[in-house]
């Protein structure tokens, strides 16, 4: 399965509807705590109206602590 990371309500839904049947996020929290406990979760799209220090933040923790998570960072 595939988590997305996208606070734009209308951009979520988009990135949403193109990854079917991904879970979508509005903030931070709510990703990291389903990444602490879907240990079947294999990528992470984090969208293009997320800052990009959070999420070079959110890239290197998956790097340190859950390596076989794929993150792909989209931007404008």
């Amino acid at each position: 399965m595939t988590a997305v990371l996208e606070p734009d309500g209308a951009q979520r839904s988009i990135l949403q509807a193109m990854l079917h049947g991904s879970q979508a996020f509005a903030d931070l929290d709510g990703l990291e705590q389903h990444i602490r406990t879907a240990e079947a979760e294999f990528a992470v799209v984090i969208g293009p109206s997320v800052p990009g220090e959070s999420a070079a933040e959110m890239a290197q923790w998956a790097r340190v602590h859950r390596p076989d998570l794929g993150v792909i960072l989209l931007r404008h």
